[in-house]
């Protein structure tokens, strides 16, 4: 409950800064805060598309990651100007008569940090509550597995795996379930107690039994460990 009041708090005090920026154009208070509110489909949708890119292929993420910001940037500008045309109504001037757009909101670079502005401010708020507000954690979670629908608690699920264009949850009982969600996604899912070792594995620190130099033990597993995230996986487990 905290946490989302929190979000909410923030996301209504980014809009009226934002409202206050566009307030010293032509606009009036309340057709800038229309105006700011337009910004905020733009905003989420961009969030929650990063959590859908994964750079495990560094090319093709990186090309995912221009066609989202050129979605977002074409969907503001459009969204920007239906919010003009319906404020050109509300003024008697649906013809254009006396009012333009302003130059401010034409411009892609400011477009793009009133975007970065809300988007850090949602991102370092996420890590402040993750680190000083303890949240109900979800003790399952559910998704499609081969066209059908599974429900596993978060304890039964050991390590995930990435494997090219498709992710495998392995669960106890020497289970595993093909999933297509990428597996930065995964680890945004589950929470701090999964630990990503490497590009292609994020595992539940739960069934770990011991920690090498180069992997770790899942079970009869031995996951690998890379260079890049050596450093928080010691961390991680250091109680292991």
């Amino acid at each position: 409950m905290k946490r989302t009041l929190l979000i909410i708090g923030y996301w209504t005090l980014s809009v009226i800064l934002v409202t206050g920026i566009l307030c010293s154009t032509e606009y009036g208070f309340s057709e800038a805060l229309f105006v700011s509110t337009t910004f905020l489909p733009v905003a989420i949708a961009f969030k929650f598309g990063l959590t859908k890119i994964d750079f495990s292929d560094k090319r093709e993420g990186i090309k995912n990651l221009v066609f989202l910001s050129l979605f977002v940037l074409t969907s503001s500008f459009l969204l920007i100007h239906i919010a003009n045309i319906v404020i050109r109504i509300q003024r008697n001037d649906p013809y254009l008569r006396g009012f333009d757009i302003p130059d401010v909101l034409l411009n892609p670079i400011f477009i793009c940090f009133i975007l970065l502005f809300l988007l850090a401010g949602d991102y370092f708020l996420g890590q402040l509550v993750a680190s000083h507000i303890e949240e109900d954690v979800p003790q399952s979670i559910t998704f499609t597995s081969d066209r059908q629908s599974t429900t596993l608690l978060y304890d039964e699920i050991m390590y995930i795996e990435s494997n090219d264009t498709e992710v495998w949850i392995h669960a106890t009982d020497n289970r595993k379930f093909r999933n297509k969600t990428p597996i930065s996604s995964w680890e945004n899912l589950l929470g701090s107690n999964f630990v990503r070792t490497h590009r292609s594995f994020l595992v539940n620190r739960s069934h770990c039994s011991s920690i090498e130099k180069d992997a770790i033990a899942i079970g009869e597993e031995r996951i690998p460990i890379s260079r890049k995230y050596k450093e928080s996986v010691s961390h991680a487990f250091q109680n292991c």
